[in-house]
């Protein structure tokens, strides 16, 4: 727990790097994919949220969950399975009530759906 918020951090700064290069580079797209899937891994291995860790990771993870969820057209859709398993890490084992960010992601998914 003690480097799970410096690689949350470090996962997303490379997820945006990756997910930059858009749908032409294949092997940055699998790599943004699977900087989602260790921010999945880092969470569940958290077990439950000791010391409220969570909640210091949340604000390096919304932002690229809120460019998964949001983007234009699907462009982010390969990563909205791993995108939602985080989403579900958060809202399920991290504090309660939910954060303002964490609420306004939940309205992206309902536009996503339309």
């Amino acid at each position: 727990a003690p480097y799970a918020v410096a690689l949350a951090q470090k996962l997303a700064e490379t997820f945006a790097a990756y997910a930059a290069a858009g749908d032409e580079d294949d092997e940055a797209s699998m790599a943004a994919a699977q900087c989602v899937e260790a921010m999945a891994a880092t969470l569940q291995s958290l077990d439950d949220d000791p010391g409220g860790v969570y909640a210091s990771i949340e604000p390096h993870l919304v932002p690229v969950l809120a460019t998964i969820f949001g983007a234009e057209g699907g462009d982010l859709v390969e990563y909205f399975e791993n995108g939602l398993e985080v989403l579900t890490y958060l809202t399920f084992s991290g504090a309660a009530p939910f954060s303002p960010a964490l609420w306004r992601l939940f309205e992206l998914l309902v536009d996503a759906a339309h």
